[in-house]
């Protein structure tokens, strides 16, 4: 009989372990054993409890990551998330238009491969500086760079890119 106990709480805790919590111990069989098995039953509804927490929070946030995402696209201004080497990290969909290209072809080439630096600063060091993107030689844009401080050591920057005649047909659109 102890055996047996031990064994249905070693299969138990092997189900928790590799993430079923539907799994409940139903009777030992030794003395003053119902202690024991009130606690991990009450730990295995605590971390179900734990997980459905969990996926609501991560549904929360995936709601607020696509409007973010929505917000953002939905900007004039193109933004390009670089690091030190200008290497393109992450761009808006209003890159990809100016940029001739997919995120997905974008991603991880240089920025330098996309533009045209007047002032010839480094990317650092942009603020409202005027730039040429070379698949849109026609239109005026600007560039300044912000700094990403995301807590880890590695900077990344913000570049914000505006299309100064954009702007003003936008405004004489409306």
């Amino acid at each position: 009989d102890f055996k047996n106990s031990l064994n249905q709480i070693s299969k138990a805790l092997d189900s928790i372990r590799y993430g079923d919590l539907t799994q409940k111990i139903s009777k030992l069989k030794f003395p003053n054993s119902n202690v024991l098995l009130d606690s991990l039953n009450r730990m295995i509804e605590t971390l179900q409890d734990r997980e459905l927490m969990i996926v609501e929070y991560q549904n929360e946030l995936s709601k607020q990551n696509e409007y973010l995402e929505m917000i953002i696209n939905s900007l004039s201004d193109g933004l390009v998330i670089t690091d030190v080497q200008g290497k393109i990290i992450r761009v808006t969909s209003r890159i990809e238009q100016w940029f001739n290209g997919s995120r997905k072809s974008i991603i991880g080439n240089s920025l330098n491969n996309y533009i045209k630096i007047q002032s010839k600063k480094p990317i650092p060091f942009l603020k409202e500086d005027e730039i040429f993107i070379n698949s849109a030689k026609d239109l005026n844009f600007t560039a300044s760079t912000i700094e990403l401080n995301v807590g880890d050591k590695l900077k990344r920057y913000i570049i914000v890119i505006k299309n100064e005649a954009g702007e003003l047909i936008e405004l004489c659109s409306r």
